[in-house]
């Protein structure tokens, strides 16, 4: 999502096309042989196997700056908070097959005007629970979502990458409508998706780290959660 971030060009000549795709080839490539869609489906599934992770990111949508960070565990339970610049901040828990949302006043005006109702008082920093879909809150705290084998497919490899200190494989989808999304797969240990970067009427980059750390999330007391008929006030 927005932040730039330097890419250090890996210094090895790739002049190989695999199944019609051009890839990078040395004797110590991890992914040596396999195609950038076997890349990217590899990365994948072991992103999503792993007990938990964060997913952080940052991007332009109706002109404000979106900014997230999320951290989700293996049993579905989540905690992260978002922004988009005058559109408000909101915190969101998925925890016990329930989801939970605290926003600030600009959040919730921005939330309710688009609904044509107003705000009550009685959200006023209090959480707003609701069922989880299936558990997980959907988007932003959904490994499925994250992490569709589905979508990789038509990718391409380039030159590899560093990112943050990382060895990255980098795998390159173009889509119609000027589109491009790069994918950043960790070339040493564990092929982990790493980051996503994207161009074109969507810009933005959204990062994974912190594989496999513990991730605890509990419930707000019972006292600081509002009903859900309060959000949209009877008339």
């Amino acid at each position: 999502m927005a932040a730039k971030r330097k890419f250090v060009v890996a210094a090895v000549a790739c002049a190989a096309v695999v199944a019609g795709l051009t890839g990078c080839s040395s004797e110590d490539d991890a992914f040596d042989g396999m195609s950038a869609d076997d890349i990217a489906k590899k990365s994948f599934k072991t992103s999503k196997a792993a007990d938990s992770f964060r997913v952080t990111g940052e991007g332009k949508q109706q002109g404000s700056t979106v900014r997230l960070s999320f951290a989700i565990n293996k049993e579905g339970a989540c905690e992260g908070n978002m922004s988009a610049g005058k559109q408000g901040k909101a915190q969101l828990l998925v925890v016990d097959k329930a989801t939970y949302l605290k926003g600030d006043d600009a959040y919730w005006k921005s939330t309710m005007s688009a609904s044509g109702a107003g705000v009550n008082k009685k959200l006023d920093g209090r959480w707003v629970k609701s069922p989880s879909n299936n558990g997980s809150g959907g988007g932003v705290c959904d490994r499925n979502d994250l992490f569709k084998t589905s979508d990789a497919k038509d990718m391409e490899r380039g030159d590899d990458a560093d990112v943050d200190g990382q060895k990255a494989a980098t795998l390159v989808k173009k889509e119609s409508g000027g589109k491009t999304s790069t994918f950043y797969v960790a070339a040493e240990g564990k092929p982990y998706l790493l980051q996503v970067e994207t161009k074109g009427k969507e810009q933005g980059i959204t990062t994974f780290s912190d594989y496999n750390k513990p991730v605890d999330v509990k419930a707000p007391a019972d006292d600081e959660v509002a009903d859900v008929k309060d959000i949209v006030p009877a008339s």
